[in-house]
């Protein structure tokens, strides 16, 4: 019992381990266990470059990766909290592994043919054809069996330690035109092949709160066109001479994942990959000074609706709505060592809003809408 009816003394250190007093830590079983994870690589690459009549040439290349991920969640109370259970390894066959551990290693090939010519609409035309094998590995919170809040979201995201990496086939085209003034034309058809492609299924959530765990699916898909520039703006004179305008927009003809047989009661087993939108399309116009004193840039960024995590049990999907980003940056250069730069973000004023059909109406309902703000920046740069 005590005798005092002050807090500071209540839960002082003598408070606390007088045995009297019964004081005892306990974990609280919550979606947020402690967790440790790790992964580790090693890697080796070799080249070989071939050329004919400084107009075509071969790259050949191969990559072999050694790749190794571990989780397991942990009691921080507990006096010892190994990383990995007590297993026999005699109990395992070989390439197996227990609950929490992969290993695996792959030689990774690719090929590039580049073709030059002159004159072909253009000082100098390029034509690329790449073929390329790689992985897209999942990051540390994505492999431990315990939850987490999206920073942007707050919506709750569980991992899971069975994820493993997802292995990728590309293949693009390019055409390439190089003007004699530097300006930049560029048009790519691409194609990407997934196995076991790691995305976020939607979780059975309780109240208004979504929730969202990450599995690998059967396999995806992902084909579209890219276009990409450099201008300048030298026609307008002078003063035009010292602007210019670079971007690129890309379009997906093909965006789709096939579930396969996760286990996930997700409503639609054939739909869009996770934040993979349909149009994306940046512009910059910038300005570079001829005394070499000023730079300004004006930058515009938007993307269409896209899916941000798959409807659940009959549920229709979550989409995030799309978002017209307009930046301002400009740096006063004083001294080669020292300059000024000044940042501006969100000139639109754009909200951050992400949307569901409710099936019992057919409107959209909004899951989540952030106040994103402007914010403006000033800082100082001297190179030592």
């Amino acid at each position: 019992t005590f005798q005092t009816d002050s807090i500071s003394q209540r839960f002082s250190d003598e408070a606390i381990n007088n045995p009297i007093n019964g004081f005892e830590l306990e974990k609280e079983n919550t979606d947020f266990s402690p967790a440790i994870a790790a992964t580790q690589l090693d890697a080796a690459f070799g080249q070989l470059k071939l050329e004919w009549n400084e107009k075509l040439s071969l790259v050949l290349g191969a990559r072999y990766e050694d790749y190794r991920q571990v989780s397991a969640e942990f009691d921080p109370l507990a006096r010892v909290s190994p990383v990995l259970p007590n297993v026999d390894p005699n109990t395992f066959e070989e390439g197996e592994f227990p609950s929490g551990v992969f290993q695996d290693d792959q030689v990774y090939p690719s090929a590039s043919i580049k073709y030059a010519i002159d004159g072909f609409w253009a000082e100098t035309f390029n034509l690329h054809v790449n073929w390329s094998e790689t992985t897209v590995r999942p990051d540390l919170r994505e492999i431990t069996d315990t939850s987490f809040r999206d920073p942007v979201t707050d919506f709750i995201i569980t991992g899971n330690s069975s994820v493993t990496p997802s292995d990728v086939t590309n293949i693009d085209i390019r055409g390439e035109w190089f003007f004699d003034n530097g300006n930049l034309l560029s048009i790519s058809l691409f194609s990407k092949d997934i196995d076991n492609p790691i995305d976020i299924f939607s979780q059975t959530a309780t109240g208004n709160e979504l929730r969202g765990e990450v599995l690998n699916g059967e396999s995806a898909e992902i084909a579209g066109v890219e276009l990409e520039w450099l201008v300048n703006l030298g026609v307008l004179g002078s003063i035009g001479e010292q602007f210019f305008v670079r971007g690129n927009m890309a379009s997906l003809t093909s965006n789709e994942i096939d579930v396969g047989d996760v286990e996930s009661n997700v409503t639609n087993r054939q739909r869009a990959l996770a934040q993979a939108s349909d149009f994306v399309a940046n512009v910059l116009l910038g300005y570079d000074s001829n005394d070499g004193k000023h730079s300004a840039g004006l930058a515009f960024n938007t993307f269409s609706e896209r899916l941000f995590v798959s409807g659940e049990g009959g549920e229709a999907d979550v989409f995030e709505q799309p978002f017209d980003s307009l930046d301002f940056t400009y740096t006063y250069f004083f001294t080669d060592d020292f300059n000024v730069r000044f940042r501006a973000r969100n000139l639109l004023d754009e909200n951050s809003e992400f949307t569901q059909v409710d099936n019992a109406t057919g409107n959209n309902v909004t899951r989540f809408e952030q106040n994103v703000g402007q914010t403006y920046t000033l800082s100082f740069k001297y190179d030592f």
